[in-house]
């Protein structure tokens, strides 16, 4: 199972490719890879395709849950209250020591667009690290908040609603 964010253009994306379940001490988590996709710009205004994964991440279904959530609140509001700001938060995501994988919704200073949303990734497994960001927007959030939902009810851990039970 995957749930794959894009960004508002369709040239990037994150993708979680979902694998086995697994108990780590006393965490349920998700055998799981990402996926990036994206383009690296020169500052000339030329652009390189970037495209990278990282396999054997543990992510934590209660991480996963709240994000879910916290998306779907958001576009489930109406129309005039899907303001960029009022999405932002940081979800850590990564159940293994050593590993970080955190999604977060919010400003940054090396972007100027503002009234739609921006993703930043950031992770880290052993000696690689990294940080991808790029704009969305509600219909993008919704496709990913749906794929994530259907992915944590095959766990049957919330139901089809998004809501936890």
């Amino acid at each position: 199972m995957s749930a794959t964010l894009r960004s508002n253009d369709g040239e990037s994306c994150v993708t979680l490719q979902l694998g086995t379940v697994d108990h780590y001490t006393s965490t349920i988590l998700w055998e799981s890879s990402i996926g990036i996709e994206g383009h690296l710009c020169d500052g000339n205004h030329d652009r390189f395709p970037l495209r990278m994964s990282m396999e054997g991440i543990g992510l934590c279904i209660d991480g996963l849950a709240s994000l879910q959530a916290h998306i779907a609140d958001w576009v489930n509001a109406p129309l005039d209250a899907l303001l960029a700001e009022k999405l932002d938060g940081e979800f850590e995501l990564a159940a293994l020591n050593g590993q970080r994988l955190t999604l977060c919704f919010g400003a940054r200073q090396d972007t100027v667009f503002t009234r739609k949303p921006t993703v930043t990734l950031r992770f880290s497994g052993g000696a690689l690290s990294g940080e991808f960001h790029f704009i969305t927007d509600p219909s993008c959030l919704a496709l990913f908040s749906h794929a994530l939902s259907e992915c944590l009810a095959s766990l049957d851990l919330i139901d089809t609603t998004g809501s936890r039970s």
